[in-house]
């Protein structure tokens, strides 16, 4: 679809507690529209007013649940967006053009994206709707779009420091928590991506890659699936998939899923992880 083309992301939205609304200078803002995903991490800053810009690390997926497929290398770093957003004090609602009415190819299509978003004042979690406009039609100006689609959109203050401090939602799929995955330090879990269940390898499931974890490789050393579906259940006895992993690149630590075949490559991966904690 043209969304995951564009690879277009999502926006803003949450508040603090009494008072005026307020933008956190953090989130983990999440989409879906034209059945792309979208895991972001927004930064801003409302110390200007009300019409602020927002940066965002952005990665796509460009299936459904429960397992998409990760977007294609290189995954360092992440697209940037910037753009504005406008924030009513009043009603507490935030609007953002994530892309303005732009000429994709000139003379024959005009692509626009924007983002509502409803802000909690008690600080929680919000949710709004991301909207993109094709236009086919001259003069071009997303007025009158021939294709139309909305999707939802939430978003989840983090703390400033959320790099370093671990928060509580819980992972999904490789046991590091997505908005983890999108930050910059891969001994932090970064430099990953949010759409994959198995770039962070941690065997013992603590979330401390030591030497544990390269042991619990080297034991499975020649354990293989040797069945139909290699690395799929059901497995074969002996065999497990938490110490077999697939290089997926650009980086070493950035896996696939399992083959069936645990070797030399296998552990390597691991030793690549040493260190890189996320839980």
């Amino acid at each position: 679809m043209l969304a995951a083309a564009l690879s277009i992301p999502s926006l803003p939205r949450s508040a603090v507690a009494s008072g005026p609304y307020s933008v956190p200078p953090v989130a983990y803002v999440t989409a879906v529209l034209d059945e792309q995903q979208l895991a972001c991490i927004m930064r801003s800053d409302q110390s200007g007013g009300n019409d602020f810009n927002v940066t965002m690390p952005c990665y796509t997926s460009f299936a459904p649940d429960p397992f998409p497929p990760p977007p294609p290398p290189p995954y360092e770093p992440p697209p940037n967006l910037v753009f504005n957003t406008t924030l009513n004090q009043t009603t507490g609602q935030l609007t953002a053009n994530v892309l303005p009415c732009t000429e994709i190819t000139t003379g024959v299509l005009a692509v626009k994206v924007a983002s509502t978003v409803q802000l909690d004042k008690a600080g929680g979690n919000a949710t709004g709707t991301m909207t993109l406009i094709v236009d086919w039609t001259p003069p071009l100006d997303c007025a009158d779009g021939t294709d139309a689609a909305t999707g939802p959109l939430t978003l989840e203050p983090l703390a400033l420091d959320y790099d370093n401090d671990w928060q509580t939602e819980p992972p999904t799929g490789d046991g590091c928590p997505d908005y983890e995955e999108l930050g910059p330090n891969q001994g932090l879990g970064g430099l990953r991506d949010p759409f994959n269940p198995w770039d962070y390898f941690n065997p013992t499931h603590d979330g401390e890659n030591r030497t544990d974890d390269i042991l619990m490789v080297v034991n499975q050393y020649h354990k293989d699936d040797n069945d139909a579906n290699p690395g799929l259940p059901p497995y074969e006895p002996g065999y497990n998939p938490d110490t077999d992993r697939t290089y997926v690149g650009p980086n070493a630590w950035n896996l696939g899923p399992p083959n069936g075949q645990q070797r030399t490559d296998d552990i390597l991966a691991e030793v690549a992880q040493y260190h890189h904690d996320c839980s």
